[in-house]
């Protein structure tokens, strides 16, 4: 069992910090012991930009984005190609084609993956998809049966 150097606080903000993707318990301390002496500079503004995000950031209605408004920007960009339409597991994968400059097309966050036969899907996935409307969708898919 280690021991406590630090109030329970410090010890709050450690714990927290630790289930960021890509910070363990090691990264986590030294993540907040630097911002803990960089006081005014970064935890104060973190701490403010945190509460503003809790506030503000929502869901996109229509295409599963999170920003600050609803519909998001992606979904009311003129122009935006409304004759494609991407569909995509998370939202980080939307922000990496964005970033990228690829496509210049609307979005579907699934919020989750979807089997190839759509009879299982991921707890989180935002589209249910029932095997009758499925292939009444694709008729392709239906002949190959």
């Amino acid at each position: 069992m280690s021991k406590r150097i630090a109030g329970p606080e410090i010890e709050r903000l450690i714990q927290l910090l630790a289930k960021v993707p890509g910070l363990g318990p090691r990264s986590a301390r030294r993540a907040a012991l630097h911002l803990i002496k960089k006081k005014d500079q970064l935890l104060a503004p973190l701490s403010a930009a945190m509460a503003d995000a809790v506030d503000k950031v929502r869901v996109c209605s229509t295409c599963g984005n999170v920003d600050t408004s609803d519909p998001c920007t992606v979904c009311t960009d003129e122009r935006r190609d409304r004759s494609l339409l991407i569909v995509v597991e998370d939202v980080a994968d939307l922000w990496a084609l964005e970033r990228s400059g690829a496509m210049n097309a609307r979005y579907h966050v699934l919020g989750g993956t979807l089997s190839a036969r759509c009879r299982r899907s991921t707890a989180s996935a935002r589209t249910t998809c029932r095997s009758a409307s499925w292939s009444a969708a694709w008729p392709r898919a239906r002949s190959r049966r």
